[in-house]
């Protein structure tokens, strides 16, 4: 999330809080960081990026996962991951996202 979605979000009360990953905090300048309060903060990595599917598309959702998931084994999705930075990426059980909720303000 860049600086300015994360203002957006808080100005228009769209969210009340917002996970913001190291690389992205640590890029704001003392200005930006002072309008914000961080309530909490991760040591583990237990935060990630995560792709939400609609309820109406459960019955498809192994499908729907297999494209991101199978990024890795593509050359085009390969050369995406590579400019992200990333490996690859892979699913999420249920439970790891329970232990979401407990970030609450």
């Amino acid at each position: 999330m860049t600086w300015r979605v994360l203002s957006d979000a808080c100005r228009i009360r769209s969210s009340f809080f917002e996970i913001v990953f190291n690389e992205t905090w640590a890029s704001l300048n003392n200005n930006i960081r002072s309008a914000f309060k961080v309530f909490g903060e991760t040591k583990n990595g237990m935060a990630f990026h995560c792709f939400m599917v609609d309820p109406a598309w459960a019955g498809a959702l192994a499908r729907v996962q297999a494209v991101p998931c199978g990024m890795a084994d593509d050359p085009s999705g390969k050369n995406i991951l590579d400019e992200l930075g990333f490996r690859a990426l892979e699913p999420v059980d249920a439970s790891a996202l329970e232990k979401l909720k407990t970030l609450t303000p």
